[in-house]
This record gives structure tokens, sequence and C-alpha cells, in this order.
């Protein structure tokens, strides 16, 4: 006789976690390690992504004011060497007789039309160089002037960050022919390509970036005196600070270039009030810079190093 025995079956049972642990989410201790290191990231990126975007408004601020610059140039070759007449004040305003490179009045009064009409920019005969920007009215402004106006119930960026050299008349004057300054006697004005003597062209700046207190028409103009010599005064109109205290500006042989400004009472903080003659300092660096680029003494040629 044989005695079979049989082992009795017993089921063992698996369980994927410990008891009393899911996976299914973090605790509120992990949660807080993951929102830490997420913070520290940010903290550590965001500067970087900063300064990235700064650099490259920069770049494009350039670009914008080299395209301008050679729409400038591409004027005079279509009218004898002659530049378009930059007038100041209500010359550029009521403008109806084809005189001037730009048309119009920039503030930051609600419902002023030129504060945002890009027909008035680039596409009124009026805007002579509207043709040769191939009616681009992005490269008439930085973009990093981010500064609005009201128009309606909207807040608008306003369409033009830049202005013209006050002393690169274009002949807007009948005094301009000779020579001399309108504004300022015994100083050169620029109104063909045969002026571009003294600065010489690569630094004789035409075009700038104005502060938005000081833009309204499309002339800037630097304040000289009878000599080379300066006292404490006021910027007529002062240039725009929008690139970590540096200017934008394009030059009479068309390159464009950002200048740093030096003294600090030039970096001027944005208050959306129109403003003109904003006080200088004695022997202010930056204002000498201005005066050596954009003119020079009808006797004696102006030594000066950057």
């Amino acid at each position: 006789m044989h005695l079979v025995v049989q082992k009795p079956t017993q089921t063992i049972r698996f369980e994927n976690t410990p008891r009393g642990r899911s996976f299914g989410g973090f605790t509120l201790i992990e949660l807080l390690v993951v929102i830490a290191i997420i913070a520290i990231l940010a903290a550590m990126l965001l500067p970087a992504l900063a300064k990235a975007k700064q650099k490259a408004q920069g770049i494009q601020c350039m670009n914008n004011s080299g395209q301008l610059v050679k729409a400038w140039l591409m004027y005079a070759l279509d009218y004898q060497d002659k530049f378009p007449p930059n007038p100041n004040g209500t010359g550029a305003v009521d403008n109806l007789m084809d005189n001037s490179w730009v048309l119009g009045w920039l503030s930051f009064d609600a419902n002023n039309t030129f504060n945002t009409n890009l027909y008035a920019l680039v596409y009124d005969p009026a805007s002579l160089l509207g043709p040769y920007a191939a009616k681009n009215a992005g490269i008439y402004r930085c973009p990093s002037d981010n500064y609005t106006c009201a128009e309606g119930s909207q807040q608008l960026v306003r369409v033009r960050s830049r202005s013209m050299n006050g002393f690169i008349e274009g002949g807007a004057y009948p005094t301009s022919m000779s020579g001399d300054s309108t504004w300022y006697p015994g100083w050169h004005c620029y109104n063909k390509s045969s002026d571009l003597v003294i600065p010489n062209p690569v630094n004789l700046f035409v075009f700038v970036d104005e502060h938005a207190d000081s833009i309204n028409d499309g002339w800037l103009i630097t304040t000289v005196g009878a000599t080379q010599s300066m006292s404490p005064g006021t910027w007529t109109d002062l240039p725009a600070s929008y690139h970590n205290c540096a200017g934008s500006f394009a030059f009479a042989d068309g390159h464009a270039a950002m200048h740093k400004w030096r003294s600090g009472g030039t970096c001027q903080p944005v208050r959306k009030v129109s403003a003109n003659g904003i006080w200088h300092d004695n022997n202010n660096v930056d204002f000498l810079w201005m005066i050596h680029h954009c003119s020079a003494p009808l006797v004696g040629a102006i030594q000066f190093n950057d």
C-alpha cells in the first residue's frame, strides 16, 4: 500500500508597496523641496534672461537706427546729394509743403493723433523718408521705448523714439545754405553730402533716440556755446538712455552704434511729462561728447578723444 501525502496549498500575496505607503503623489515635504528648487533656478535664470532680452533689444535698436540712416542717405542720392529738411517746432507739425523728414509733434497728451499715427509717420507725403524706409514704421522707434499714452480708452505705445541732429538742417531755412547754423551762428550746419567734412561722417551723428519726456518734433538740438568751453547749463533736448544707461546713435557714414553715458545725471527716469531744458553740471562729459559729435565751429577744428 502506498501512502500519498499532499502538501496543503498556500497562497502568497505580494503587495507592490510597503503597507501604508502610496506613490500616487508627493508628500508635503517633497513638494516644498521641489518648489524651493524651482525658486532657486528661477532666481538664477531670470536675470540672465532679462540681460539676454536687453541685449537683443539693443541689437534691434541699432539695426533700426542703421536702416533709418540708410534711408536718409538714399534720399540724398535721389535729390542731388541734398538732405531732407529738418525743421523744428511748428515746421514739423504744420507740414503741408513736403518740407520735413518726418511729420508730427509727440507728447504724453491724451488723444494726440501724432503719438500713434503710423500714416503720418511713413505714408503721408509730408514725411519725406517714408518711401526710403520701405514704409517700415518700426525703424523709427526703439524696442525698449515702451512708454504709452492715452488714445481713447486704450494705452498705446508711441510710434517714434528717434530725432535728427538739429545741425543737419537739410536746407530747411533760408539761412541754411550759407553753411552757418540757423540757431547757433558760428557753428556748421549740414545740408548736402559735401558739407560732411568736420566732424567727418564717422563722427557726426544723424539720428539719436531722444528721452521720452523730451521728444516732440523730429529735431534734437545740442546747446553749444560760442567757444569750446562749457559751463553749467541745460540739455535743451535730452538723449535717451534705454539700454542700461546707453543711447543708440546713427552716423552720417551709415553705421549705428551704442554710446554709454558716463554721467549719472544724463540717465534721467521717464516721468511721462513733456519737459525740455534739463540741468547738467559743469564739464558734463556726456554733454561734451554730444557737442563734439553734432557739429563744429566754423573757424578751427575740435580735437576730442572718445
